[in-house]
C-alpha cells in the first residue's frame, strides 16, 4: 500500500505506508533511538505500576528492544501497526492493535467508567495506541498517512471499528502527541463518543 507524498516533501521523497512486519525491526529500533524513546512500544504491555515502568525504561532498555523484536518476528498483536517508510528508513510508526491486546489502555482511571465502553463485546475493535514520527518528518503529514492506510488495513482485517485517544490540550508540543494530532481523526471521519479531561475517545465505525 502506498500513499502519495504531501507537497511538503522534497521532490525525491516518496512516502510509503505499509503494515509492520519482522523486516521493519531494525528500522523501528532506529526510529525509537532517533526519537529517544526507550519504551520501544512496550508501555501498554508492562504489567507493573508507574515506578516499575520507570525502572524498566532506564535500567532495562535492551530488554524492551528484545521484546519489541520478538513481538514483530512472532506476528504478535502487541506489535500490530503501520510503518511509514522513505526509502529504507522508517520515519513513522502507528500502533494499531486489537483492543484486547492493549487492555491497559482501557483500564486507565476514568476511561473504564465511560458509557461508550458499556458493551462488553470488544471483538472487532482496533485501537490506535500510539504514534511516533521522526523529528525531521513531523508536521509533514506522516501521521495522517499512517492513519489513512491503517483504516484500510483494519477494514481488510475485519475490524468493526477503530478507537483512538488523542490529546486536545492547547499547549501540547508535537513530540508529546503520542496519541496523534486530534485533527487527523476528525478529518478521517472519527466522532467523539466520550471524554476524560483533555482526552476524547474518538471512534470510527465501519
Amino acid at each position: 500500500m502506498k500513499t502519495e507524498p504531501t507537497p511538503s516533501f522534497g521532490d525525491d521523497d516518496e512516502l510509503e505506508v505499509t503494515q509492520a512486519s519482522s523486516e521493519h525491526g531494525p528500522g523501528l529500533l532506529a526510529l525509537f533511538d532517533r526519537c529517544r524513546h526507550p519504551c520501544y512500544c512496550r508501555y501498554w504491555h508492562h504489567e507493573g505500576n508507574n515506578n516499575s515502568w520507570l525502572e524498566q525504561l532506564f535500567q532495562h532498555e535492551e530488554e524492551n528492544k528484545t521484546r519489541m523484536l520478538e513481538a514483530l518476528e512472532g506476528g504478535s498483536p502487541e506489535m500490530s501497526g503501520m510503518v511509514a517508510l522513505v526509502g529504507d528508513s522508517v520515519v513513522g510508526w502507528m500502533k494499531l492493535a486489537p483492543a484486547a491486546s492493549v487492555a491497559k489502555v482501557y483500564a486507565q482511571k476514568g476511561l473504564r467508567a465511560l458509557p461508550c465502553f458499556n458493551d462488553a463485546n470488544r471483538a472487532g475493535v482496533y485501537t490506535v495506541a500510539c504514534f511516533l514520527v521522526d523529528p525531521a518528518w513531523r508536521e509533514l503529514g506522516v501521521a495522517r498517512a499512517l492513519l489513512a492506510e491503517g483504516i484500510v488495513c483494519a477494514q481488510e482485517l475485519g475490524a468493526s471499528s477503530i478507537e483512538a485517544f488523542p490529546c486536545t490540550a492547547a499547549d501540547i508540543r508535537p513530540e508529546q502527541l503520542l496519541g496523534g494530532p486530534p485533527s487527523i481523526f476528525v478529518e478521517a471521519g472519527f466522532r467523539e463518543v466520550g471524554k476524560v479531561a483533555n482526552y476524547p475517545v474518538m471512534r470510527l465505525t465501519f
